[in-house]
């Protein structure tokens, strides 16, 4: 997977790069990405036999800003565990299967609990610089993919598909000034530029700077 640039300016990017390290408070900023509108008609078989009983599986996603994890990073619609989940097993509970399926007549699966989001800090903080230079900055995330895997505690986790994101900008917009400036921007929700047929999901990139401790 290659990872996207996060272009703000090239001069900023530096600045943001090669704070000391025994900074203690500055500038935050964080870029991330939100996913919506899962949607999923299949056939997956993650989830199946006496070494993975099934059907449910909570799936996670690699990331440029993310390792998979055992969260709400693809959440599905199906209780259990404390987590949305999806019918991972086609095979013993097939499309048409009542209860196993939430959408159609019984013919997919699409998500019920709205937003979920992933993020990973830039790297780096203005140490003693108010946010409100980040006003009006333009931040684009380049194109980049997103590996989405069926997690499995007491063994390796099994890769499900991947989903391609064109090229998203946004401006950020700060209020305030000086240590309590902060800002927010963020892109509208957009249709994968490649994704498989039985996956799909819609995505956002945003970003959020504000002052506090590193």
């Amino acid at each position: 997977m290659r990872l996207p640039v996060i272009t703000l300016s090239s001069t900023l990017l530096l600045t943001l790069i090669a704070l000391p390290a025994h900074a203690r408070n500055g500038c935050r900023l964080f870029v991330g990405i939100d996913n919506r509108d899962r949607f999923v008609t299949g056939p997956i078989n993650s989830e199946c036999g006496i070494l993975h009983p099934g059907p449910w599986g909570n799936w996670g996603v690699e990331g440029p800003f993310s390792s998979r994890q055992d969260g709400d990073q693809f959440a599905g619609w199906y209780d259990e565990d404390g987590h949305q989940q999806w019918n991972s097993c086609y095979d013993e509970y097939p499309s048409g299967s009542d209860g196993y399926f939430n959408w159609g007549d019984d013919e997919a699966q699409i998500t019920d609990v709205g937003d979920q989001w992933y993020t990973y800090g830039l790297g780096g903080y203005l140490i003693n610089i108010s946010c409100a230079v980040f006003n009006n900055y333009v931040v684009t995330v380049e194109a980049h993919e997103i590996d989405v895997y069926e997690l499995d505690p007491a063994s390796p986790d099994d890769y499900l598909a991947s989903i391609i994101y064109d090229e998203q900008s946004f401006t950020l917009s700060c209020s305030g000034s000086g240590t309590s400036a902060t800002c927010y921007g963020e892109t509208t929700f957009q249709e994968p530029l490649a994704a498989p047929s039985e996956f799909t999901a819609l995505g956002r990139a945003w970003g959020h700077a504000n002052w506090g401790p590193i």
